[in-house]
């Protein structure tokens, strides 16, 4: 059964605003490498909603490939969700050498709620959020797929859950610790207990909001975030690192044009990784202070979820592949997993239904 959805219709987990573009010339990444060494041309087509029917080469099936994380101890093998239709969730770690794949968990281990956002950490542990919409309940399990244990009760909102450096320490957006002064972000140790907290609003002038955060070194709190400046007429979005429990120091402004989101961001030793959904993915040189383009996005190839090895610095992408079924608005959306060198830009498919 293909798997159509309404743009509508998609999951408010997302919090995305998608933009159609009328025209999008071309994929920025030259060519991927296939499973049989070959080459493929992989182009953008374009559609908009006055377009009749479109048709794309590949056939979609009814699995689709989600939120890959790359293991801390090495960069050949990462753990994703996987859907299938009827709506089964798994989440798989999967070894890229050998192809081979161990199911962790499922929907049905999780009281037949959906799983998403996983994070390994580097005392095994992975952590990932289950629940629908923009609420979700905080799970882990030990990455050989014993353990598994709710890890905070259902009222506690939990999303986009991430590990400290070494990985004894979670902090994840969502509810904020009550009768605070200034809103805070708790953060748990891995018996779920709060040891530490991070406050999103309120650094420098009081006008920094904190976002989506991502890659830490040593404490949580020298993590790097993304954040939103209130003060700022369109807001401005962008990248930082909090510096003390006072100081947000903002490292890039991504300039993000209006209906465009700032979904994903990943570093490997001096180079931010980020995605603004449906307009491109980037990278970032704190040395040199450049920015540059590795992948334009367009209506019919999109990337939202990136994870960054912290061994060798390649890149796993899911990127949505989009084709448009009527006029009336009806897209089909695969989502697959690509294996990205961000130094030759060779893209290898991982996971990917054709």
């Amino acid at each position: 059964m293909k798997q159509v959805r309404q743009l509508s219709l998609l999951s408010s987990s997302l919090c995305l605003v998608l933009i159609l573009f009328a025209s999008c010339k071309k994929d920025k990444i030259p060519n991927i490498t296939d499973n049989n060494n070959g080459t493929e041309t992989v182009p953008c087509e374009s559609f908009n909603w006055q377009d009749p029917a479109i048709t794309l080469n590949s056939v979609y099936g009814d699995t689709i490939f989600l939120e890959p994380c790359f293991s801390p101890f090495t960069d050949d093998e990462f753990v994703y969700v996987r859907r299938i239709s009827g709506g089964l969730h798994e989440l798989v770690k999967y070894k890229i050498s050998t192809e081979e794949e161990q199911i962790l968990c499922n929907i049905n281990e999780t009281g037949g709620v959906g799983i998403s956002q996983p994070d390994w950490g580097k005392q095994g542990r992975i952590i990932f959020s289950v629940g629908t919409g923009s609420s979700g309940i905080g799970y882990i399990i030990n990455n050989d797929g014993t353990g598994l244990n709710q890890f905070l009760p259902p009222d506690v909102n939990f999303i986009k859950p991430k590990f400290n450096g070494n990985g004894t320490q979670i902090h994840a957006i969502g509810a904020g610790i009550p009768n605070t002064t200034v809103a805070m972000f708790p953060i748990y140790n891995l018996e779920g207990n709060i040891v530490d907290s991070l406050r999103f609003m309120g650094y420098n002038d009081g006008t920094i909001g904190i976002g989506g955060q991502s890659f830490f070194d040593g404490e949580i709190k020298e993590g790097l975030f993304g954040y939103r400046d209130n003060s700022k007429t369109p807001e401005e979005l962008g990248l930082g690192f909090i510096t003390s429990d006072s100081t947000f120091q903002p490292v890039t402004t991504t300039n993000t044009p209006e209906g465009y989101q700032l979904t994903d961001i990943d570093k490997y030793q001096n180079y931010i990784y980020y995605v603004l959904y449906g307009k491109g993915f980037y990278q970032y040189n704190e040395l040199t202070g450049t920015t540059k383009l590795l992948q334009e996005m367009c209506d019919t190839r999109k990337i939202l979820n990136i994870s960054v090895s912290q061994i060798t610095g390649n890149i796993l992408i899911e990127e949505h592949h989009n084709s448009k079924l009527s006029e009336f608005g009806g897209v089909l959306i695969q989502p697959n997993i690509y294996l990205l060198n961000p130094n030759t830009m060779e893209k290898t498919p991982i996971l990917v239904k054709k």
